[in-house]
């Protein structure tokens, strides 16, 4: 399977520091953090780690927030820490088979094994159950049953997902690992979400298994937070993920005043700078239902209020 090249956009060499600059570089944010790996570098799935290593040391040294401007340094260290990630797990032989599992891309069963080629179809069924089994015993939980699983079920079609919803607790077992990825320190915080989306996809759970469980909801809430400070638009795409699997409706998230709060911040930080940005901002907030046009001209209000006072004391 050959992943989509994605090619940043060049930024056409605008006015260093300038809003222009910003609002290319929010964007391009915005967009590979929602590609995978492959498409952030720009590479295919099958694409060796040298040829990965080319790829990232291109963007490395676009994007590395050294001799940039001082207000534009973080945005391009986070952008050059997403090209970092990316380059790091696909160049691991052990985290990329994980993270392909995690996506979907994956090589059917192909057994040179003698002995193994002359099993019966039971037999055969027998084996690949007991491999998921095994992986259930592993330490590393989830990445490895969901690869052992998705390998299994693009094999010679020998056992289906019926067979293994079958297995003893194996729901129990994949909802107690969900728990306990979600409370691991350190968890990418993007990544549990697209964990559970596979283990929907491949029919392991159901919305109605998890979306009661206080532990899920109490990691959405955190991840919609987290997806707010990076946006409206991962915001809405992050909000509306969770609301399909039924954790919270709309209009739950949006109430929440975290969110309202970021909202709020964000436009008047824009507010404060020249351009048309904090038209657009406050546009998009209030287009995603988090703020009303009374709350968003409020903040225009307070701000041209300090602006003459302080005017006024000069």
């Amino acid at each position: 399977m050959k992943t989509p090249e994605f090619k940043s956009k060049p930024l056409n060499k605008p006015e260093s520091g300038s809003l222009e600059e910003k609002e290319k570089l929010t964007r391009l944010l915005t967009e590979i953090t929602n590609l995978d790996f492959y498409a952030r570098l720009g590479v295919s799935r099958n694409t060796t780690d040298p040829e990965i290593d080319k790829a990232f040391r291109k963007k490395a040294k676009e994007f590395h927030p050294d001799n940039k401007p001082a207000e534009l340094r973080d945005i391009y260290d986070r952008i050059s820490r997403l090209y970092s990630e990316a380059q790091a797990t696909l160049v691991n032989e052990k985290e990329r088979q994980r993270y392909n599992a995690r996506l979907g891309y994956l090589q059917p069963i192909v057994d040179t094994d003698i002995e193994a080629n002359k099993e019966s179809p039971a037999q055969r069924k027998e084996r690949l159950l007991n491999q998921i089994k095994n992986a259930m015993d592993l330490e590393e939980g989830l990445s490895d049953f969901i690869y052992t699983i998705q390998v299994v079920l693009t094999g010679e079609k020998v056992i289906t997902i019926d067979d293994i919803n079958k297995l003893p607790d194996v729901k129990n077992w994949v909802i107690k690992n969900i728990k306990i990825e979600i409370n691991k320190k350190g968890f990418d915080i993007l990544n549990i979400g697209k964990v559970i989306n596979t283990l929907l996809k491949i029919g392991i759970i159901k919305k109605e298994d998890i979306n009661h469980l206080p532990e899920v909801k109490n990691f959405a809430i955190e991840n919609i937070k987290y997806s707010s400070g990076l946006g409206v638009e991962l915001f809405e795409k992050t909000r509306d993920f969770w609301v399909k699997i039924g954790v919270a409706t709309k209009e739950e998230i949006n109430g929440l005043p975290d969110i309202k709060e970021t909202a709020l911040r964000q436009i008047e930080k824009d507010m404060r700078k020249a351009g048309n940005l904090y038209e657009t901002t406050k546009t998009e907030w209030v287009k995603a239902g988090v703020i009303s046009q009374a709350e968003a001209n409020k903040i225009k209000k307070g701000v041209f209020t300090r602006i003459s006072d302080m005017l006024k004391q000069i």
